[in-house]
């Protein structure tokens, strides 16, 4: 839907493509082939009544404020297009607005809408305003968010720390170093780690806009594949796949296969710590959208972007009384501040205490990551 003050500049057919094909293949993908997604795009800009300002409300947190398009927004767009379009088997409704006047990848999750008899789950995306129009040149792909915010729909919370006082203040890194940013899953588990400007581990090779090639050095590493303990959380992974350590079992070695691949091997490793809380062990591996290749939000910066900085096994904390913005997932061996000694994936002879058990990873035969799982001393 586009706005009287806010027309778009590009044909429905261009925004689509900016967004669709990937969140379809990535949904897919994530949930090993068991979530199919069909996509039914209304091809025509629908055309609201009333300027864009009288559908934009503030949003708050502790670490940021946006002026966003409401669920006003959503229920005008369906209301505009249900003479045309039958709602009547539709499973959720995506509204997006002109990536020319709006901030491509900014979106929410939003209410329900009444159509054809029936409530429909609703999300957007391209939902904060462009102070100054961007034009057809500056559109930006939206697959990634568009897929973040459907994974919403599906009832899973944002994992990075808005609600949490300071927590993108940095702390003065080590002499030399500078604070990077890595970041697993399309619901953003965050944590930084210290490295050199010019660590060979974040070196990736940028395109220029005259086809020639430089040198660059990440500042910022999203391994995209989604997490384990999300995965079972919606039945992507069944219980076979998953090895469940009890306090019998403890000093047990586990052999992990890859988040990305996991076969017929056992993929999660989950201590339970109370009736809310857990220990989550899995293993990344440069697969499938952990691999190295082209950013999903950057046209314009092309190149080969750095998913992971080595791979290894992720420990993480899991607290499901926790909601969006208040870090129901926390990566092990960071301080109160999520930051960590050095990239936070644990190699072959590393290891970690989280809450009484120490994660040991013994052994990395390049498919499979062994970790031992014991109680502290």
């Amino acid at each position: 839907m586009e706005f009287p003050d806010a027309q778009a500049s590009h044909t429905t057919h261009r925004e689509a493509s900016l967004g669709l094909p990937y969140l379809e293949e990535y949904l897919e993908s994530a949930s090993y082939g068991q979530l199919d997604v069909d996509i039914t795009p209304h091809h025509t800009w629908l055309r609201a009544e009333q300027p864009r300002t009288e559908y934009v409300s503030e949003v708050r947190a502790e670490n940021y404020a946006l002026s966003l398009l409401n669920q006003q927004a959503t229920e005008h767009a369906v209301e505009l297009a249900d003479d045309e379009f039958d709602f009547s088997t539709v499973d959720l409704v995506l509204v997006t607005f002109p990536g020319s006047h709006f901030v491509s990848g900014s979106g929410q999750l939003g209410g329900t809408v009444q159509a054809d008899g029936v409530e429909i789950p609703t999300v957007r995306v391209n939902s904060e305003p462009l102070a100054e129009p961007a034009g057809s040149a500056g559109l930006q792909p939206w697959g990634l968010p568009g897929a973040h915010e459907i994974i919403h729909a599906l009832g899973l919370p944002d994992l990075r720390p808005d609600f949490v006082p300071h927590a993108y203040d940095r702390s003065r890194p080590p002499a030399g170093k500078r604070w990077t940013n890595a970041n697993f899953g399309p619901m953003n588990l965050l944590s930084w780690f210290p490295a050199h400007h010019n660590d060979s581990r974040l070196q990736y090779n940028r395109t220029n806009p005259d086809g020639s090639t430089r040198r660059d050095y990440a500042g910022q590493l999203h391994a995209l594949e989604m997490l384990a303990w999300s995965r079972w959380q919606l039945e992507w992974l069944d219980d076979s796949q998953v090895r469940c350590i009890e306090d019998g079992d403890t000093g047990a070695n586990v052999a992990l296969t890859p988040i990305a691949q996991p076969g017929a091997g056992v993929t999660m490793a989950a201590v339970q710590l109370s009736l809310h809380e857990v220990i989550v062990v899995e293993s990344r591996r440069r697969l499938g959208y952990d691999r190295s290749g082209p950013h999903p939000m950057r046209h314009r910066r092309s190149g080969t972007a750095q998913k992971l900085a080595a791979e290894g096994v992720l420990v993480y904390t899991v607290d499901t009384l926790l909601g969006s913005g208040w870090v129901p997932t926390r990566v092990a061996g960071g301080n109160d501040n999520f930051e960590h000694d050095d990239f936070p994936l644990l190699q072959a002879g590393e290891s970690v205490n989280v809450r009484g058990y120490t994660i040991s990873v013994t052994a990395d035969n390049g498919d499979t990551h062994t970790v031992s799982i014991s109680r502290s001393n």
